[in-house]
C-alpha cells in the first residue's frame, strides 16, 4: 500500500494527512451482501411469525367440535359449562391443562 503522508503545521499542534483511502466495491461484493441481507431479513420475519400466535376464539358463541367426554368433565369439574369446555379444548387443540389455564385466565380478567 502506497500512502503518502503529509505534515501540517498548525500553531503548536502538528497534524499527520494521508491521501484519502479509495474503496471499490465489486459486483460479486454487492451480491453477497444482498444475499446476506436477504438471508438476515427472511430469518427476521421466520422469527416474527413463530413469535406470532394465533388469538383464542371466543370461548362462548359458536359450537365447538366435540371432544373426549373425559376431557370436557375435568373442565366441567372446574366449574365450566360444557360448551366453554369445548370451546376452550378447541383453542387449545385438545390440550385439557392449557384449557384449564386459559379458562382460569378469563376468569381472573
Amino acid at each position: 500500500l502506497d500512502c503518502v503522508f503529509h505534515l501540517l503545521l498548525s500553531g503548536d499542534a502538528a497534524m499527520i494527512l494521508r491521501d484519502p483511502t479509495r474503496i471499490e466495491f465489486k459486483d460479486e461484493d454487492v451480491q453477497t451482501y444482498e444475499a446476506f441481507r436477504d438471508e438476515l431479513r427472511a430469518q427476521k420475519q421466520q422469527r416474527q411469525q413463530q413469535q406470532t400466535k394465533p388469538k383464542p376464539q371466543p370461548l362462548s358463541g359458536a359450537p365447538a367440535p366435540a371432544h373426549h367426554p373425559a376431557l370436557v368433565q375435568q373442565l366441567v369439574r372446574l366449574g365450566f359449562s360444557e360448551e366453554i369446555a369445548n370451546n376452550a379444548l378447541s383453542n387449545t387443540d385438545g390440550d385439557v391443562e392449557q384449557a384449564a389455564n386459559l379458562l382460569m385466565d378469563q376468569v381472573g380478567q
